[in-house]
């Protein structure tokens, strides 16, 4: 609490707060369709959830934890349903992809909220946030790695000499 300059119940508001944000920014994602196949604007996002939870290791006071959960909130909000869409659109296999991703957020929901709260004991309050940016800028790496991967067959495909059918 004297970390961050703030007590339990204002943690508690904080986390609606966060909470908040992010059913609007579901609400204004399911109304417009202006980020389906827009891949730049996922990789933004990234870059500004990661932001904002450096910005929640720097803040000091209640204000600034506002203004990290709200913009946490609308990031996760257009993260998770970025993720469900993409899981769901021009896969075969659609049910398994969803369950995979269930799984894991599932998984980092777990660990994170373990692991924060055992480093915030061990290392302090703000340990959790460094932490949670190295962790999201490793899954950045890990869907960059898929979506290479899943570029190259095409390319190879498009290089490849075509054999006429008889």
């Amino acid at each position: 609490e004297q970390e961050l300059g703030i007590d339990s119940a204002g943690f508690g508001k904080i986390g609606m707060f966060l909470s908040l944000t992010m059913a609007l920014g579901f609400w204004a994602l399911g109304r417009h369709p202006w980020w389906h196949f827009r891949g730049r604007w996922m990789w933004a996002f990234h870059a500004g959830l990661a932001c904002s939870l450096l910005l929640a290791y720097a803040a000091s006071g209640p204000l600034a934890l506002y203004l990290c959960a709200g913009l946490t909130g609308v990031g996760i909000s257009f993260l998770y349903a970025s993720h469900l869409y993409y899981g769901v659109t021009g896969g075969a296999r659609r049910s398994r992809r969803m369950a995979i991703h269930e799984v894991l957020v599932s998984a980092g929901f777990l660990v994170g909220a373990y692991g924060g709260g055992l480093l915030a004991g061990v290392i302090g309050l703000r340990a959790p946030y460094v932490v949670g940016c190295g962790a999201l800028m490793c899954g950045v790496v890990a869907e960059m790695v898929i979506h290479r991967g899943n570029k190259a067959p095409a390319a190879e495909t498009a290089k490849s000499p075509t054999v006429p059918t008889p």
